[in-house]
C-alpha cells in the first residue's frame, strides 16, 4: 500500500464515529424486544436514539429504511408494533455485522511513515500480528513455534512495517531462540530495516543493543563504520565489545583497534584482539606473531592467510624445539625426555596447533598436515602427540568427540576446514590422504579417516558425492555402512535456503562464547539422489 494510500486509510478511521447512534439505536431496540412495545412510542431513550440517526437517512437507502421503521414505531398508529421492531432490529444487526467496526478508546496519532520506502504495509493477518505483540510484551517463547512457521510459509508478511516493528522489540526478548530468530529475519530484509534498528539506539544498553549492532554490521559492515565510531563514544560493556568487533571490517581502523588492545580490559580488550585476528593486513600479522602462547586462542578460528602460515611458521619451530630437547640414546630414553616440564608445555602447545588447523588452507598448512602424520606414524623418537579431545569438542559434530586415534582427528580438522575454508589445495590434500595414506592388510592404500573430508572435497567441487561414495562401497573400498554414515554426515551440513542449497556450519568462539557461523553456496547435482539416500 503507498504511503498516500495509507495515509487515506488512517483518515478513514476519523469519520468511524459517525455510526455509533446505530449502535445506541440497536440497544434500545433490542431492550424493546425485552420488555414489550405498549410503551415504546413514550420511551425517551429511544426517541432521542431516533434523532441521533435522521443524519445517516440521506447516507444510503439502508439507512433511510431504519428510519422509515423507526419513525413508524414512534407513531400511535402503528398496527404491528412487534412485527416492524423484529424487522428494524434484524435490518440494524445486518448493517453492524457488514460495518464490522472496532473502536479504541484515545485520539488518532499520526505515524511516521516517512522513513519508509515503496511498501509499509501488507496483508499481514491479525493473528500474526496478536502471537508478535504477546512474545513481546510477555517477553515470552511461547508463540515461538507459531511464529518461525509462519515466517517458513509467508515471509512476505514479514515486510510489514508493524512486524517489523515488534521484531525489533523481540531482540530484547528473554527466549534467546526467538530473540535470535527476530535477527536473523531482521538482517535478511537488508537496509530496509536500518532506520528501525537506529531509532531509540542505546550504547548503554543490553543485549537488544548488542543484536541491533550485530544486525547493522551484517547488512552494512564498514559503510556503518561512521555509526559504529560515534556510538563508542558513550558505549559501555557488551554493546562496547560489539561495537570494537564491528570495526574488523575497516582495514582503516587497524591503529585504532591496536590502541584498543592496550587501552581497554576484559572482554572488550578482547573483541578488539579477535577483530585484529579476522583483518588480512601485514601489521595484523606483526602484532600476534611476538606472542605465540597468549595469540593462539585468538588464531583457532580465524581464515586469514596470514594466520595460516602463521600457524605454520608456529607448528615447524615447536617441531624443531622437541627435536632438540631429544637425545640419541634410543626411544625409551626419548620417551622420559618427552614427559619432563619443559617438553610437556611445548606437546601441550603443539596439541592446541594442531587444532588451530580447522579454517586455515594453502600449501603451508597441508605441509603441516603431512608432516604431522609422517611423524605420529613413526611412533618414536619426534613422533605427534595425540590430539586433546577437549580440543576437538567444540567443533560442530558430536560424533568426533568419541575419536580414539590421531588419523581420525586429523581427518576432522581438514573436514571442517574445508567448511569453513576450502581451497583448492585442502581438496585436493584430502583426496591424496584418503586414497593412499593408508595401509591395509588387503594391500589397499585407502584411508577412511579421511573418508568425510574426501566427501566434502566432492561435494565442494558441484560433484555428485552420494554417487562417488556408492562407488566406493561397490568397489569393496569401505564398507555399506561407513558409505552411508559419511552420506548423512556430509549431507547434514547441506541446506535448502532462499531457492539454493547452502553449506553451512559452526564453531564455538572460544572468546566469546557463542557460535560463529560459516555459510557458503553450493552447486549441488542429482538433488533427489542425495535426498533419496537421507530418506533411505
Amino acid at each position: 500500500l503507498p504511503a498516500e494510500r495509507f495515509a487515506e486509510v488512517c483518515c478513514f478511521q476519523n469519520h468511524l464515529h459517525r455510526v455509533k447512534p446505530i449502535y445506541e439505536l440497536r440497544t434500545r431496540m433490542r431492550a424493546a424486544a425485552i420488555a414489550g412495545t405498549n410503551l415504546l412510542a413514550e420511551d425517551f431513550r429511544f426517541k432521542k436514539a431516533a434523532e441521533a440517526i435522521k443524519p445517516l437517512e440521506t447516507a444510503s437507502p439502508v439507512f433511510a429504511k431504519i428510519g422509515e421503521y423507526v419513525h413508524t414505531l414512534l407513531t400511535q398508529e402503528c398496527p404491528t408494533p412487534a412485527q416492524t421492531l423484529l424487522e428494524a432490529l434484524t435490518l440494524v444487526d445486518s448493517v453492524l455485522c457488514t460495518l464490522g467496526m472496532v473502536e479504541v478508546d484515545g485520539s488518532a496519532m499520526p505515524l511516521s511513515i516517512q522513513q519508509y520506502e515503496e511498501h509499509i504495509a501488507v496483508n499481514a493477518p491479525y493473528s500474526l500480528l496478536y502471537h508478535l505483540r504477546e512474545a513481546v510484551t510477555l517477553s515470552s517463547g511461547n508463540h515461538y513455534a507459531y511464529i518461525c512457521d509462519t515466517y517458513d510459509r509467508e515471509p512476505e508478511w514479514f515486510e510489514d512495517f508493524r512486524v517489523k516493528s515488534y521484531l525489533v522489540q523481540a531482540l530484547g526478548s528473554s527466549s534467546t531462540m526467538f530473540a535470535d530468530a527476530a535477527a536473523k529475519w531482521l538482517a535478511n530484509q537488508g537496509e530496509a530495516v536500518l532506520p528501525l534498528l537506529k531509532k531509540d539506539f542505546d550504547p548503554k544498553g543490553k543485549r537488544e543493543m548488542v543484536r541491533r549492532v550485530q544486525i547493522i554490521e551484517t547488512v552494512l559492515e564498514e559503510r556503518a563504520d561512521s555509526f559504529y565510531i560515534e556510538m563508542l563514544q558513550t558505549a559501555e560493556k557488551e554493546v562496547r565489545q560489539a561495537l570494537i568487533y564491528a570495526l574488523r571490517h575497516n582495514q582503516e581502523n587497524i591503529d585504532l583497534l591496536i590502541g584498543y588492545t592496550k587501552s581497554e580490559r576484559g572482554k572488550c580488550k578482547e573483541a578488539a584482539i579477535r577483530a585484529l585476528a579476522s583483518m588480512e593486513s601485514e601489521r595484523a600479522y606483526a602484532f600476534f606473531k611476538s606472542k605465540p602462547k597468549s595469540a593462539l586462542p585468538y588464531l583457532r578460528t580465524t581464515t586469514t592467510k596470514w594466520s595460516a602460515a602463521l600457524i605454520a611458521e608456529w607448528f615447524h619451530a615447536t617441531i624443531a624445539a622437541l627435536d632438540n630437547a631429544l637425545d640419541d640414546e634410543g626411544r625409551d630414553r626419548a620417551l622420559r625426555m618427552l614427559v619432563s616440564m619443559e617438553s610437556r608445555e611445548k606437546i601441550d602447545f603443539l596439541q592446541e596447533l594442531l587444532a588451530a588447523f580447522v579454517g586455515k588452507g594453502g600449501e603451508e598448512i597441508c605441509a603441516c598436515y603431512r608432516e604431522a602424520l609422517q611423524r605420529r606414524k613413526n611412533n618414536g623418537v619426534g613422533a605427534m602427540p595425540q590430539l586433546n579431545y577437549d580440543l576437538m569438542s567444540p567443533l560442530p559434530h558430536s560424533r568426533y568427540d568419541r575419536m580414539r586415534f590421531f588419523e581420525d582427528s586429523m581427518g576432522m580438522l581438514l573436514f571442517f576446514s574445508l567448511i569453513t575454508a576450502a581451497d583448492e589445495s585442502l581438496e585436493a590434500l584430502a583426496m591424496d590422504l584418503y586414497e593412499h595414506s593408508g595401509e591395509n592388510t588387503d594391500g589397499s592404500t585407502i584411508n577412511p579417516s579421511f573418508l568425510p573430508a574426501a566427501a566434502m572435497a566432492k561435494l565442494l567441487k558441484g560433484e555428485n558425492c552420494v554417487t562417488w561414495l556408492q562407488s566406493q562401497a561397490e568397489q569393496k573400498k569401505i564398507s555399506l555402512k561407513l558409505c552411508k554414515d559419511t552420506i548423512s554426515i556430509v549431507l547434514s551440513y547441506v541446506h535448502w535456503e532462499n531457492g539454493g542449497y547452502i553449506l553451512r556450519g559452526y564453531y564455538m568462539n572460544y572468546t566469546d562464547d557463542r557460535p560463529e557461523i560459516i555459510e557458503q553456496q553450493l552447486q549441488l547435482s542429482a538433488e533427489k539422489n542425495n535426498a533419496g539416500w537421507l530418506m533411505g
